[in-house]
């Protein structure tokens, strides 16, 4: 058995050719794929040990979502590592390990921990602040975590260090939380709101921590804990009920 590996400058013919040896691999991740391209289209593709595998019975055996990127971009010349001649078994320990989480990169790169609520605080404020960019199914890459982190990281560290349980709170919620403080809100008042939702102690019906908070026992109860719609609903309910505290208003329903 002879593997060879090289770093390619991709073009239409490698490409198409990589492509047609694509007869055997799993389902096409239309995220994934999508993650790529807007890597390629805005600069940050790096070359890594990660590539294009060939087996030594010429099928390809790992870098589908790649190629595709590549050719949906209208194949620019971007770099990538080839490894050749692998074998055929291969395929089925490929990704099967321990992967980096977004949580572990961004130690990487800020050389210190951030809360474990970043990753998914980051992806519900680009998913409703930013609708024009982000489509409901698509998924930050890396690079566009560590520029909404630039604008929002100082908020979420500093709120989520402060909650006493954060597991309480969904991400719609800490996400609403995150916005209103960066936008100048109090954050010893919009700490008082979030431990008010936790604790519910000495809420009216009149309050608008009352509301939001029988609003959230009820998802939880009902088991819709997950999806567009309900993460659509927290968002925004959070976001109108924190704003008319903040702003000392009563509240005789929260809708939104």
């Amino acid at each position: 058995m002879k593997v060879n590996a090289q770093v390619v400058v991709m073009n239409k013919t490698k490409v198409d050719q990589l492509l047609e040896m694509n007869i055997n691999n799993r389902p096409i991740k239309r995220s994934v794929v999508d993650r790529y391209k807007r890597d390629i289209v805005s600069g940050h593709w790096i070359i890594t040990n990660q590539g294009i595998g060939v087996s030594d019975s010429g099928v390809l055996i790992d870098g589908q979502h790649r190629l595709l990127a590549i050719k949906e971009c209208g194949y620019p010349p971007v770099e990538m590592l080839i490894v050749s001649g692998l074998p055929v078994e291969s395929q089925r320990v490929i990704d099967q390990h321990a992967k980096r989480s977004a949580r572990d990169v961004f130690k990487f790169v800020y050389n210190a921990s951030v809360s474990r609520v970043t990753p998914a605080v980051l992806q519900v404020i680009a998913k409703f602040e930013n609708e024009k960019i982000f489509s409901q199914a698509s998924t930050l890459t890396i690079d566009e975590m560590f520029l909404m982190y630039e604008q929002y990281g100082s908020s979420i560290d500093e709120i989520a260090s402060q909650l006493t349980d954060i597991t309480f709170y969904p991400a719609p919620v800490l996400a609403a939380s995150v916005v209103e403080h960066n936008k100048g809100g109090d954050v010893v008042r919009i700490l008082k709101f979030l431990t008010d939702i936790r604790l519910g102690e000495g809420l009216t019906r009149v309050m608008p921590e009352y509301h939001l908070r029988n609003f959230l026992s009820g998802s939880r109860i009902s088991g819709a804990n997950s999806g567009h719609t309900m993460q659509s609903e927290r968002y925004y309910k959070t976001k109108k009920a924190l704003i008319a505290s903040l702003n000392g208003e009563s509240m005789g329903v929260l809708r939104v």
